[in-house]
């Protein structure tokens, strides 16, 4: 049986916070990757409200102890946040050092860019926080990372910011694609 053990960070996003089933992408990815005859183990570490800075101070260690040589990280959304907003400079910087501690671990990593808000029913969440998230994505595509999934056009939403099953499912379709174009399984 063909398997890959994969990596997942991030934030609320990632660790499927309000999926009304109880899932999340990288679940939903584990199932696609299974209809293709391939086992995902997932290790997920993410946690509801993590910004990039959050991440750096965790990612080492869990990419490191995971033993994968996949890792998806989907991170950003709370940097926006006025209350916690960084520059978007240091999310990049934050995410570039992450890449790069995958990279040394022999990990081919696959960074997301962060679905737009649709709507604002989660507290903290204005038209300012969409615009920095677009500047975010910006500043991700700029770099021309070669395994970049782009999610900013997945707007479906079960709050105005986590998502819906449609939309998880969708960010999992992208990350699985990602995956298959990089590596064959036999």
């Amino acid at each position: 049986m063909n398997w890959v053990r994969v990596l997942f960070l991030g934030d609320s996003l990632t660790a499927g916070a309000r999926d009304p089933w109880g899932m999340a992408w990288p679940y939903y990815m584990a199932q696609l990757a299974l209809e293709d005859g391939v086992v995902i183990l997932p290790i997920v570490e993410a946690r509801d409200g993590a910004r990039t800075s959050d991440l750096v101070r965790t990612a080492f260690g869990a990419i490191e102890s995971a033993g994968a040589k996949e890792a998806f990280v989907l991170i950003g959304t709370n940097d926006a946040k006025e209350e916690a907003m960084l520059p978007v400079e240091q999310s990049v910087a934050n995410l570039r050092l992450v890449l790069a501690w995958c990279a040394v671990q022999g990990v081919r990593a696959y960074p997301l860019t962060v679905p737009l808000p649709s709507g604002f029913g989660s507290p903290g969440y204005t038209v300012a926080v969409v615009e920095r998230i677009k500047a975010f994505n910006a500043a991700l595509r700029a770099l021309a990372l070669p395994r970049l999934v782009d999610c900013e056009d997945i707007r479906e939403t079960v709050d105005g910011v986590h998502l819906s099953v449609r939309a998880a499912t969708e960010i999992a379709r992208r990350s699985w694609a990602a995956v298959k174009r990089e590596r064959t399984f036999s």
